[in-house]
């Protein structure tokens, strides 16, 4: 499960320890990995099963996520200006590694995300977070169903 935000991310990464926390306490296999800034990685370095990435310029980004494989990707948006005015780039990022996507329920994702189809749409409450990415990772035909259509949806698109 990967969350890839850039260290303007920091409170979504806040966000996501209790969803991580979570996840763990019902789950051994389940790995995390996300991007952050040495200050990310003390928030995070307690918790097991957990990989903290530097930040790479975009044209190694986009070289790592082309040749690297992931089953979900995070996408929890929470409300400020910066926020405000992103577009739904994280559903290419997480298409390109065959990732199902999991996005927060709001602009811009709503709109843009074909829920149940090539990602899902999820109010920003940690506890529903974490119970999808629990049936998610038990579920692996709906994973590659929604990853299929959502690299389908990508080819289309470019």
């Amino acid at each position: 499960v990967c969350y890839h935000g850039t260290p303007n991310h920091r409170p979504e990464i806040e966000w996501l320890v209790p969803v991580i926390e979570a996840v763990q306490a019902r789950t051994v296999n389940v790995h995390f990995e996300l991007f952050g800034a040495p200050a990310v990685n003390g928030v995070l370095k307690r918790l097991p099963r957990v990989s903290v990435l530097q930040p790479m310029t975009w044209p190694n980004y986009l070289s790592f996520t082309s040749c690297q494989r992931r089953d979900l990707g995070l996408a929890p948006l929470l409300s400020s200006l910066f926020n405000e005015a992103r577009g739904p780039t994280k559903f290419f990022d997480y298409a390109r590694m065959g990732a199902v996507g999991l996005y927060s329920d709001r602009p811009p994702f709503r709109g843009f995300i074909e829920h149940d189809v090539d990602g899902l749409l999820i109010p920003n409450d940690p506890a529903r977070w974490a119970e999808v990415i629990v049936d998610l990772a038990g579920n692996i035909a709906k994973r590659k169903q929604m990853a299929a259509a959502a690299q389908e949806r990508l080819k289309r698109t470019l």
